[in-house]
């Protein structure tokens, strides 16, 4: 069963929002660093995680990170790959 749809959203995301939040850590403090890291490490774990568990993970940190200025393209790819993530994956067929 793949998942490299969510595990590619959220890695561009997670990398996209660790380089926009990098340079306004004097703004906003470093929460949203951890954030983002945080961020690529479930994305990371797609595979490891039950799927429910993740999209709903995925959904509220990017719905957090949506309301952070400056990270709002990736809360919606995070959004995104959470809402993907709520699909069972189908079987694969060998023949």
């Amino acid at each position: 069963m793949k998942r490299t749809t969510e595990l590619r959203l959220g890695i561009t995301g997670g990398i996209m929002g660790l380089l926009i939040s990098i340079p306004s850590i004097f703004l906003l403090g470093p929460g949203p660093i951890i954030l983002m890291i945080f961020a690529i490490i479930m994305s990371c774990f797609v595979l490891k995680i039950d799927h429910q568990i993740y999209a709903c993970v995925m959904i509220f940190i990017g719905l957090i990170s949506f309301f952070i200025p400056f990270l709002k393209i990736p809360g919606i790819l995070f959004i995104a790959s959470g809402a993907i993530a709520f699909r069972k994956p189908k079987p694969f067929n060998d023949n």
